[in-house]
């Protein structure tokens, strides 16, 4: 089992546990927040109330690569 610290790009985490949820942000764009049990290949989901609404509203997140995203909590696979 491997720890991330909050700040680790999700291209250097190398298995996502997919019975946990993985919170991010684009470093770039950090005023939304997500969630999912892979990003590379599982469906992304607001990580905050914030972020939801804005979904709702249909904001255009940002088009960073997903791979630069950062962890915002500290994460265990």
């Amino acid at each position: 089992m491997a720890t991330y610290p909050a700040g680790t790009t999700l291209d250097e985490i190398t298995h996502f546990d997919r019975s946990t949820k993985v919170h991010f942000h684009c470093p770039t764009h950090p005023e939304y927040t997500f969630r999912s049990k892979d990003p590379f290949c599982s469906s992304i989901f607001p990580g905050d109330p914030a972020t939801s609404a804005a979904e709702f509203q249909m904001v255009k997140f940002c088009t960073c690569p997903i791979a630069d995203h950062v962890v915002t909590t500290e994460y265990a696979a």
